[in-house]
């Protein structure tokens, strides 16, 4: 299946440079469950702060199964084990020997009324883990044509989970988001001043302290980190 033809694809497309992260979230979930419909689902982001996961996005999970799946899951889960093990497959509990006989299961999972799932461990490029991606269903088979799809969509779902690690890990100020918002604009430090009734000299100081939060190098890098982010608007 080619991700950038299928609704999801398409959606990630259309919203990748024009919403925070928590918001394309959303919006590829309901997406998703257009194309494969789940009974709950949820996309995690690791916290730069305490390497903890926090729920990006999520939709059918009690609040009890939800914070299992950002805690005691991610540590414990034999199955999310060999998803970490295994960042090139994606599996479900079929493909799991014993994995009905987990406490996942016969905790959290089935006693909330589900009966298969799925879950990936999400990477960026260089292969750090940055959040995590849960699908459960009510029926008893995961078919073999969602597992199909979700891999061809795995990179954008770790995109969005690694935008927001970022974006946690350096909140601007309403002042930088501001100039930021210039900045990527095309607009010259004179300009941003003008515009903001600003002094140049305040406004290289919001500069410099964008480049650092958002770890860029120059104004291009921030630029593109931002429209990335959904920190700005594409020019």
């Amino acid at each position: 299946m080619d991700a950038r033809r299928s609704p999801v694809g398409e959606l990630a497309a259309a919203c990748s440079r024009t919403a925070p992260p928590s918001v394309r979230a959303h919006g590829i979930l309901r997406q998703l469950h257009r194309a494969a419909p789940y009974a709950a689902a949820m996309i995690s982001y690791v916290d730069p702060a305490d390497g903890g996961h926090r729920a990006l996005a999520a939709s059918g999970y009690s609040a009890r199964v939800a914070d299992y799946l950002l805690t005691d899951f991610i540590h414990r889960d034999p199955g999310y084990a060999a998803a970490r093990t295994h960042p090139d497959r994606v599996m479900c509990w079929r493909m799991l020997p014993g994995y009905t006989r987990t406490v996942s299961v016969t905790e959290f999972f089935r006693p909330s009324g589900f009966g298969e799932g799925s879950s990936l461990c999400l990477r960026d490029g260089s292969g750090h883990q940055v959040g995590a991606l849960h699908i459960s269903v009510r029926q008893g088979t995961f078919p073999d044509s969602w597992l199909g799809f979700l891999a061809e969509l795995r990179a954008v779902f770790a995109e969005l989970s690694a935008a927001a690690g970022v974006r946690s890990a350096a909140p601007l100020t309403p002042r930088e988001t501001d100039v930021l918002r210039l900045l990527a604009a095309g607009m010259s430090n004179a300009q941003i001043a003008a515009d903001l009734v600003l002094s140049r000299r305040t406004v290289g100081t919001h500069v410099e302290h964008i480049l650092r939060k958002l770890g860029a190098a120059n104004r291009v890098q921030v630029t593109a980190r931002a429209v990335a982010l959904g920190l700005a608007e594409p020019w």
